[in-house]
């Protein structure tokens, strides 16, 4: 790609992020279009592009459209691997805040799979980090604490509230008592 301004050509660096971002766009419109296998294919790519320069991070992000993906189409367990790709690429990075987002993606495919227990657990761990990182808590991931409650025993409630070793905000008591 040719830089017309000032006649230069583009590092390999530079051409290579913009193929990454416009097969990456093209998994988004793809996506939202519902033609799956055109958004695997264009995210697949991406990733392909992302991992031959060991850029794990930005291929985190892809995994985790590829999880969204996988599971509009009900491909539970193929969902359930990209979310858990993208979580360890996007904590081994400390991308906290991507990482939170991937959790609670992973708490929704676990609670639409009737695996309540650890969805509960990952939904709680989603809001909590979410707080952390924003001073507030985001509602849908308190909506889904309070919808996977409903469905878990209070020896797990507990275990968990232990495990979180602080104060447990009002907030977040509100969604985890029973009704």
């Amino acid at each position: 790609m040719l830089v017309v301004a000032l006649g230069l050509v583009e590092p390999p660096q530079l051409m290579r992020r913009h193929a990454e971002l416009v097969v990456g766009a093209r998994g988004i419109v793809a996506q939202a279009r519902q033609r799956f296998d055109e958004a695997e294919r264009h995210y697949e790519h991406a990733i392909d592009l992302k991992l031959e320069f060991d850029d794990r991070h930005d291929a985190a992000s892809s995994y985790h459209q590829l999880g969204v993906v996988a599971q509009a189409r009900q491909r539970f367990e193929e969902a359930e691997r990209h979310y858990r790709q993208a979580l360890e690429a996007f904590r081994e990075a400390g991308d906290d805040r991507s990482a939170s987002a991937v959790t609670t993606s992973l708490s929704r495919l676990l609670a639409e799979t009737g695996r309540h227990d650890e969805a509960f657990a990952m939904a709680v761990d989603a809001a909590v980090s979410w707080q952390r990182l924003t001073g507030q808590f985001d509602p849908d991931d308190l909506a889904l604490v309070a919808a996977e409650r409903r469905h878990v025993g209070d020896d797990l409630v507990r275990q968990i509230l232990d495990d979180l070793g602080e104060p447990v905000p009002d907030e977040l008591t509100e969604a985890i008592s029973p009704e």
